[in-house]
């Protein structure tokens, strides 16, 4: 039986606030929320493991090498088409920067030769005919994007074409865009219904 865990940076303290009261608002209109009950984070890697502390060894060995480092939250995006859940997912697009960069290809290529393919089998089941590129990667990668044409963002939610423009329309108060010094890593693990909570944060 393998574990889900999602190796992650955590929002600025608003940006995560403003997930929370734009999950509920997206809830209270479309009766569901995609993400609604994951913890807010910007996602370096996803998948499944056979257990924990392989994968905290080799998230440490990538850690140690790396200082803390300046991000930046570019403000709302919309991916139109998101391959798992075939709908609009509403994010905070984050800067792709060198560092950020290079920290997620180091971490994805360090814990990628221990993951399970339960996660494999977990995305194929959502959506058995991904785009042939997305595909690639879930055979790579175990995830539909890899390092290469990864965005980096922090999930809000998936939407509906039906609901998208007024949830659109009513969300731009929280649009805004922020600087903020990134001085850990974070650990998240899958507890089921709960969605992926908050686990154990190294320090940078």
């Amino acid at each position: 039986m393998s574990i889900a865990l999602l190796i992650a940076i955590n929002p600025p303290k608003e940006i995560a606030e403003n997930i929370v009261k734009i999950r509920k608002f997206i809830s209270q209109k479309t009766g569901k929320n995609t993400y609604g009950s994951h913890d807010p984070h910007i996602t370096l890697s996803v998948n499944s493991f056979p257990n924990f502390s392989d994968v905290e060894k080799r998230v440490l060995s990538v850690l140690k090498k790396h200082k803390s480092f300046s991000a930046k939250i570019e403000g709302l995006h919309t991916f139109p088409f998101d391959p798992i859940f075939k709908t609009n997912t509403i994010v905070y697009k984050v800067e792709r920067t060198p560092t950020l960069a290079k920290i997620q290809e180091e971490i994805v290529n360090a814990v990628n030769p221990i993951r399970t393919e339960d996660q494999v089998k977990w995305l194929l089941k959502q959506n058995p005919n991904p785009p042939k590129e997305n595909m690639k990667n879930i055979r790579k990668y175990g995830y539909p994007f890899g390092p290469k044409d990864w965005i980096f963002h922090a999930s809000v939610g998936s939407v509906s074409n039906e609901h998208y423009e007024e949830i659109w329309k009513k969300i731009q108060k929280y649009d805004l865009s922020k600087s903020w010094r990134v001085d850990n890593v974070s650990i998240f693990i899958h507890l089921g219904d709960d969605g992926f909570k908050l686990f154990k944060k190294y320090k940078l």
